[in-house]
């Protein structure tokens, strides 16, 4: 999406898990759109005038988990970006919510 200085565009992505130095393996095949794994989720942008890719790093919530089967993005003026992803719960089932982070 476009952000708000209407020159850089963010991007939410995939990105390999590593464990105690390894990447975590997935699946072989899997079907269209679909992720071989567990993947942590990136913000990336891109500045259109000057060219620049910055990977903003992986995204976590505050007890250390990821968010996961994330769509959707939208940035606001002051820079927060919203999507809506899966959220855990105590009793190990998800909720899809929206949350908000800032790069």
């Amino acid at each position: 999406t476009l952000g708000p200085d209407r020159e850089t565009i963010y991007y939410l992505t995939g990105g390999p898990i590593y464990v105690e130095g390894k990447r975590l393996k997935g699946k072989d095949s899997t079907g269209k759109g679909e992720a071989k794994g567990d993947e942590n989720l990136h913000l990336v942008t891109w500045h259109i005038p000057t060219g620049r890719y910055r990977d903003h790093g992986a995204i976590f919530y505050q007890d250390g988990s990821h968010p996961t089967y994330v769509n959707s993005i939208a940035v606001v003026r002051d820079g927060r970006v919203f999507t809506l992803a899966r959220v855990p719960r105590a009793d190990g089932t998800f909720r899809t919510e929206l949350i908000s982070f800032r790069p």
